[in-house]
């Protein structure tokens, strides 16, 4: 999908904002990049992230069928799959290596909307805990287009606002598209006791769901410019005994999601705080 940028933009005017949504479509970027770094090691990327919201609807297959690449088998129970929107703040994302100096880099919000992969029936050879991005929200013009340049597995799109707001209630994520490409999202989740959707239960009991949506060890998306799948391996080190139960309260999702059977209220949990790492980002096939 195109990359536009948000028409309500902080930075600039009209004209920044086209330039923002070519230097983001500009493929020749992109394969600049790839023909330089393509010999060289990837730098891992860390970040601290905190109040991180997940909320997952189940949803038939055949309604998410056009968003899965080539080779790309979806888990399904019954014929039906997962959607999750998983929403958070950023601590410090950028390389490893800076150390310390880390916590000069920015702390950017970020929502990305996934769906689970069956690796044992995808092509190519993939880790059993694999998801499939579809969308990659920031509300940073600088990681959104960084992103968009640099990686091939992160299709990212800016927000003209993301907001997570954490308090001693529960979380809310607002996404405002602004205009631009991004997807417009309101949800509101409170913390409550663990109670899983009748919808879930093909899944197992709370804790095996649980452990299911949030231990993954690599993640898959369609390359924007070309005809071909990209991956990052990745670390999520998420503490089961950590998360927290909530009940969705309030689910305002936009309507080409809610076309695909995201409808009523979500499966809802939150992680207080996780070290996540970018490991890798490369083009595995090509069709």
């Amino acid at each position: 999908m195109d990359y536009r940028a948000p028409r309500n933009t902080t930075w600039g005017g009209v004209g920044l904002n086209r330039l923002e949504s070519w230097l983001a479509n500009a493929a020749f970027l992109r394969n600049m990049r790839r023909a330089v770094f393509a010999r060289l090691p990837f730098p891992p990327l860390v970040s601290d992230v905190r109040d991180v919201l997940y909320a997952s609807w189940m949803v038939p297959v055949d309604a998410v069928a056009g968003l899965v690449p080539p080779g790309v088998v979806l888990r399904q129970w019954g014929g039906m799959t997962v959607v999750t929107v998983l929403t958070y703040a950023h601590g410090h994302f950028g390389p490893r290596w800076l150390g310390p100096l880390r916590r000069l880099c920015l702390s950017p919000m970020q929502s990305n909307w996934r769906l689970y992969v069956d690796a044992a029936r995808s092509t190519p050879q993939l880790p059993e805990r694999t998801v499939l991005f579809t969308r990659n929200v920031f509300d940073s013009w600088l990681y959104a287009l960084g992103t968009r340049v640099f990686s091939d597995a992160l299709p990212s799109h800016r927000a003209g606002r993301l907001a997570v707001v954490a308090d001693a209630q529960g979380i809310a994520v607002r996404i405002d598209s602004g205009g631009g490409s991004a997807p417009d999202l309101y949800l509101r989740a409170d913390y409550g006791p663990a109670a899983l959707p009748d919808a879930f239960a093909v899944m197992g009991d709370w804790a095996a769901t649980v452990a299911y949506l949030t231990c993954q060890d690599a993640a898959v998306a369609q390359v924007a410019d070309l005809p071909a799948l990209a991956r990052s391996d990745i670390s999520l080190p998420v503490n089961l005994a950590d998360v927290r139960p909530m009940r969705g309260v309030v689910a305002d999702v936009p309507d080409w999601l809610r076309a695909m059977g995201a409808v009523g209220m979500p499966l809802c949990f939150a992680v207080p705080r996780v070290t996540f790492t970018a490991l890798s980002d490369a083009i595995v096939a090509r069709w």
